[in-house]
């Protein structure tokens, strides 16, 4: 009797063991059957009126988050390719719509993408008002796009697992997340929040697709993943993450479904070619470039990296700059062993549920193209690459929370305790995105801010000298380039011109000409250095030497009319008039305005005994300007010396 009862316990234990194992994939496949069976309700009734209030207090929480970056004044990175230089969005219409769709390989104005849904964003903005002084106009629709695509976070959750309340509250903590600030006050990053708005919509119709089967559907899937390539090229993955949906949740993952997927690949091939060939016009490196062990290290530091900044965003960086990546960096080892923890514990939850497992896949697969295999700029790791890639972290959230809302449905106690906790969650997130971005009150404090994270990156130094010598601060400036000199970097040249500028607006003009000189055996091809020492000689009364730098500037930019104006003076200092006359009428036929290129042309014609012409000069430069005294001076003594001919 009692070893038929031992036996009886046994098996007992074992039957409880097999269903505890079983029990979360089974309430995942229980929780998915019901997300379907009930989606046609998912839109209708008492759901629907939830889901907008929902959806309304969200968006009204994100964006009183993220109000202070509508009044954010800093420009970064970029910006002078998106704005300040793009002659394209400064002149809106439909010749520069056209650019912007037509250039692929080689864009004109911003190197290395295709991105012309971006492009006609930032244009537009720029028609409303936006300028390099005004931005609230591209931070205003930037603030639009996130809290839309907030909404478009929960949505997704929502239709995924078909739970009102923990779709919103995963989405709230989305939406105020300092890892979101990034790409709101930045103008260069509309094309993240962009390429997310489209690649949102395209995964929930994806969703919507596994349940009807609706042929218009998956074509509305493929005009968002179309619109979403044109947005930014980091959305080339999202074919393989809906793959991973059908792996989880859906569990259709099969040969047909795959097949299923062939007009994306074959879109994804369309864009990566044109992708990676305009990338690599300005120094993006294939993958492999640096080797297998050096790539490795960098993925596994940037793992751990991105994971810890949304588990815990307290030391989010403006710059991240790169470690000694060896394994006797401690940051790079804890990447490496972090990882190597990681990957274990999701392959052995598998035994439980592939929720984990597809969360962290979905997140790696989407960030993929910025984890460190193909270099793409100077930072290791940004986080505005985390912004779509961070739905994979949520995924498991929303899935769990969906678990255990059913189970403290029974006891209203049990959920308000969970909402008081993400209140407390969505407080501290909050604290700390304001925090950041008071970063972005201006370009000073945002270099500032930079410099303060990576003391030792000469990159972050030459910025925030360029900006104090925008502002006049010439001092500050040449101590930052000279600190820039002294870290080593890859872009000396630069970093000389930018140093020789500051000392010639200092009066310290021999050690600017040592520089300029430096950054010209650097760079010998760059015509603003040639041109600019140039300058500096002729300030300083050694003509012949300017007009040989001036020269070679032009050479290098033949349609040069700064240095063709440049040249003629210090030809006209050399006697050389008839040489001068002829660069003074250079810069006149590409600048007809120029009051004092005519008054200077004017003067040379007088000296030759040309006065009629001389005459004309001058009353051009005045009817251009009439205020101009110095033309209005010579055209006097000129008609006088005329009457005396007379």
């Amino acid at each position: 009797m009692n070893k038929r009862h031992r036996k009886i316990r046994k098996k007992t234990q074992q039957n409880i063991g097999l269903s505890a194992r079983e029990a979360v994939s089974r309430s995942g496949r229980d929780l998915s059957e019901r997300s379907v069976s009930e989606f046609g309700r998912l839109t209708s009734g008492r759901r629907a009126g939830l889901l907008i209030a929902l959806l309304i207090i969200v968006c009204v929480i994100v964006s009183a988050a993220h109000w202070p970056a509508l009044s954010a004044r800093a420009l970064s990175f970029d910006d002078e390719h998106y704005l300040l230089n793009n002659q394209l969005v400064q002149n809106p219409g439909w010749s520069s719509t056209l650019r912007f769709f037509s250039e692929v390989l080689e864009p004109s104005t911003v190197k290395g993408y295709y991105q012309p849904l971006t492009m006609l964003s930032l244009m537009l903005d720029y028609a409303l008002g936006g300028r390099p002084d005004n931005l609230a106009p591209f931070h205003v629709t930037s603030l639009c796009l996130h809290v839309i695509n907030t909404s478009l976070v929960i949505v997704f959750l929502y239709v995924l697992f078909g739970k009102v309340w923990p779709a919103a509250i995963v989405g709230l903590l989305f939406g105020v997340h300092p890892v979101t600030v990034e790409s709101i006050p930045w103008v260069a990053e509309r094309k993240t929040l962009l390429a997310a708005f489209f690649s949102l919509w395209y995964l929930i119709l994806y969703v919507r697709f596994t349940r009807n089967r609706s042929i218009i559907v998956y074509i509305g899937c493929i005009v968002m993943y179309v619109l979403a390539l044109m947005s930014k090229p980091s959305a080339l993955p999202l074919p393989f993450l809906v793959l991973l949906l059908d792996y989880w949740p859906f569990r259709r993952l099969n040969l047909n479904t795959i097949l299923e997927k062939a007009p994306f690949f074959i879109i994804c091939a369309a864009f990566v070619v044109p992708a990676f060939i305009s990338q690599s016009t300005f120094g993006v490196y294939a993958p492999g470039t640096r080797g297998l062990g050096y790539t490795t290290l960098v993925i596994c530091y940037n793992i751990m990296l991105y994971l810890s900044n949304m588990v815990w965003p307290a030391n989010l960086s403006l710059f991240y700059a790169y470690p000694h990546i060896a394994l006797s960096d401690p940051k790079v080892l804890a990447g490496v062993v972090g990882t190597a923890v990681l990957i274990p514990a999701l392959l052995i939850s598998l035994r439980w549920t592939r929720t984990l497992l597809t969360g962290w896949l979905f997140f790696f697969v989407a960030i993929f193209p910025a984890i460190g295999i193909v270099g793409i700029h100077d930072m290791i790791a940004a986080d505005r690459h985390a912004y779509l890639p961070f739905v994979g972290m949520l995924l498991p959230a929303a899935y769990f929370l969906s678990l255990f809302w059913d189970k403290a449905a029974s006891t209203r106690t049990r959920q308000a305790a969970t909402l008081i906790v993400v209140v407390i969650l969505a407080g501290l997130e909050v604290l700390s995105t304001r925090r950041h971005l008071t970063y972005w009150k201006d370009t000073e404090t945002h270099r500032r801010r930079m410099v303060a994270l990576a003391p030792r990156e000469p990159i972050v130094h030459n910025s925030l000298g360029t900006v104090l010598y925008e502002r006049g601060k010439f001092d500050e400036a040449v101590m930052h380039y000279t600190e820039a000199l002294r870290l080593r970097t890859g872009i000396e040249a630069t970093i000389h011109y930018n140093l020789a500028n500051a000392l010639v607006e200092l009066g310290r003009f021999d050690e600017a000409i040592i520089n300029y000189t430096e950054s010209i055996r650097l760079e010998p091809n760059h015509a603003d250095t040639h041109n600019a020492l140039g300058l500096v000689l002729s300030n300083m009364g050694r003509f012949d030497e300017a007009v040989k730098y001036y020269e070679k500037a032009i050479e290098l930019k033949p349609n040069f009319i700064t240095a063709h104006g440049r040249l003629g003076l210090a030809m006209a200092k050399q006697g050389k008039i008839d040489e001068a006359i002829e660069q003074f009428r250079i810069v006149l036929i590409n600048r007809p305005d120029d009051v004092e290129m005519h008054c200077n042309l004017g003067i040379l014609l007088d000296q030759q005994g040309k006065i009629a012409e001389a005459i004309e000069q001058y009353r051009r430069a005045l009817q251009i300007n009439s205020g101009y005294t110095r033309a209005g001076e010579r055209l006097e003594a000129a008609l006088a010396k005329q009457e005396d001919r007379q």
